[in-house]
């Protein structure tokens, strides 16, 4: 995604780098995408999110999708303080976040991810499949979604972040219980 988002919006000399904790995924996306993405030159690195790999002052953005849904809540600040380490600054920190109403079945909200694939691009059986696919992606996890938006913006602004909150959208988890979905644009002060 953020290969295309750069290319969207008109950048022109970005590299991306893409961090997982664990040798597996980046194996799959360097034999899908090769050493770029968009065009943009990509580098794999295996690297754990609460102690970054990185120079203090080394990025112009930081993203995550969906990321810290899967953090447990006591290592969620030390994930944004590493995230505000690392960017230079005035630069920011994008990402999507959920937010569940307390007292959510965390195993009834893999169904969530079901509703992800309603926006992706494709024919109606493309949706399904896809659909079929995040459900069993969604079954595999542990979630800790944030319980408020209090909460999505405590740890954000503590760590040295202005955030802007935007994008709100209403998602069904399961019949009769709605999260929020935020798009997060936080800059380092």
């Amino acid at each position: 995604n953020i290969g295309a988002i750069l290319s969207l919006v008109g950048f022109k000399n970005a590299a991306i780098v893409a961090l997982d904790i664990s040798a597996s995924p980046l194996e799959k996306a360097r034999a899908h995408f090769g050493r770029t993405v968009f065009g943009f030159p990509t580098e794999y690195i295996e690297g754990d999110a609460l102690a970054l790999p990185f120079d203090k002052d080394s990025f112009d953005l930081v993203t995550t999708h969906l990321f810290m849904t899967h953090i447990a809540d006591q290592y969620k600040n030390q994930i944004m303080a590493e995230a505000g380490r690392v960017l230079k600054h005035d630069r920011e920190f994008v990402d999507e976040e959920i937010v569940v109403p307390p007292g959510t079945d965390l195993k009834r909200y893999k169904w969530f991810y079901e509703t992800l694939a309603k926006e992706f691009p494709g024919t109606a059986e493309q949706k399904a499949k896809v659909g079929q696919y995040m459900v069993e992606l969604g079954s595999y996890s542990k979630f800790y979604p944030y319980g408020s938006e209090n909460a999505l913006l405590a740890g954000m602004n503590s760590n040295g972040f202005e955030v802007c909150l935007s994008g709100q959208k209403r998602r069904p988890l399961y019949v009769g219980t709605y999260a929020d979905l935020y798009q997060i644009s936080a800059k380092k002060a």
